[in-house]
């Protein structure tokens, strides 16, 4: 639902009044010029993509029961699915517009979600012991779905 609602009109105009409020009240003090300006903007615009559809990746994790590199496959899927009716949407809202970069972005994000979820899953960082109990414990939950 937030993705949905950050392509719309309102969303845009709440997003650029916060930007410009922090804008002034940090970095504009000290560094008043609109490339500085710019760039900032496409980084927290652009982050913001990442974070959200990072996220969302994270949250599909639980959605598919495949397993291991076919379920990232899945999530990124579904997050350029998201993220394609999010930049169409924008379409339909005036002072919005839909870019593939950000369909791409989006994906990413997923991906990073996703990936982040598998090493997880696997028990990256975990004792040797540890994950062969992770990966018992999933083979055994496995079997008995």
């Amino acid at each position: 639902m937030v993705i949905l609602f950050s392509s719309t009109s309102l969303a845009a105009e709440y997003c650029e009044h916060s930007f410009l409020s922090i804008y002034r009240s940090t970095v504009g003090k000290h560094l008043a010029s609109d490339e500085i300006y710019d760039l900032l903007h496409l980084f927290a615009d652009k982050g913001l993509h990442l974070v959200l559809f990072c996220v969302l990746g994270i949250l599909l994790w639980g959605v598919f029961s495949v397993r291991g590199w076919r379920r990232v496959t899945y999530i990124v899927g579904m997050g350029l699915i998201v993220g394609t009716a999010s930049e169409v949407l924008q379409a339909f809202f005036p002072g919005r517009d839909p870019a593939v970069r950000d369909v791409l972005i989006n994906g990413t994000g997923a991906f990073i979600g996703a990936v982040a979820s598998l090493t997880r899953a696997s028990g990256f960082g975990k004792s040797p012991s540890r994950r062969r109990a992770v990966r018992h414990n999933q083979g055994s939950n496995t079997r008995s779905a």
